[in-house]
């Protein structure tokens, strides 16, 4: 679950071993974590507008950097 009040989901993971080191560092990357994000944002979308429903409430995905 990424969020309290979201649903499960399985993420795909990739890992590789990194040996340029002293000693080789497994590291695990999300695969297409872009598109995972979308999903959650979506969801979290969805769940507001299902909240309020009986409200006029717009909604929006994205960003804001001040």
């Amino acid at each position: 679950m990424p969020y309290e009040g979201l649903g499960e989901r399985r993420i795909r993971l990739r890992y590789s071993i990194l040996t340029g080191g002293d000693i080789p560092v497994l590291v695990l990357r999300i695969v297409q974590l872009e598109a995972v994000m979308e999903q959650i944002a979506v969801e979290f979308r969805d769940l507001l507008v299902g909240q309020f429903k009986e409200t006029t409430v717009e909604t929006f995905i994205g960003e804001f950097k001040a």
